[in-house]
């Protein structure tokens, strides 16, 4: 089996997956695939959505329970960091909260950026200024 026919088959299933990830609510993507020149196994990922249409991953559980435990207790005026929150570093960037990961010890803060993931450390997380 060849890898790009692999990856052609995996955009062919997520778009057959998008009617019933819309009847389900929830978001349905293709992980991981192991194969070999006979078979292909790919992992799901399912995601059920939130009334905001969100989908709450296990990182931003974790931030919700042990945000606390990691030091971020920073206060932003009458808010106190949490998922979703938008932050700036000096750099103008901004960043939004997406959750904590607990076997990361040194870099356990994800906050995106256009569509992208960063890792920080809490330091860098009690130094940025809320923007929301």
């Amino acid at each position: 089996m060849e890898v790009e026919t692999i990856k052609q088959m995996r955009v062919d299933i997520n778009s057959a997956l998008k009617g019933v990830a819309k009847q389900y609510n929830a978001d349905i993507t293709t992980a991981n695939a192991r194969y070999d020149s006979n078979n292909i196994t790919f992992q799901l990922k399912v995601g059920i959505k939130d009334e905001a249409g969100q989908v709450r991953t296990p990182e931003m559980a974790d931030f919700e329970r042990f945000a606390t435990i990691y030091g971020i207790t920073k206060q932003l005026g009458d808010k106190v960091i949490a998922n979703g929150m938008a932050l700036t570093l000096a750099t103008r960037k901004v960043f939004t909260i997406a959750g904590l990961k607990t076997n990361s010890p040194k870099y356990p803060v994800l906050a995106t950026s256009n569509g992208r993931t960063y890792k920080f450390t809490v330091d860098n997380i009690n130094k940025m200024k809320c923007i929301k």
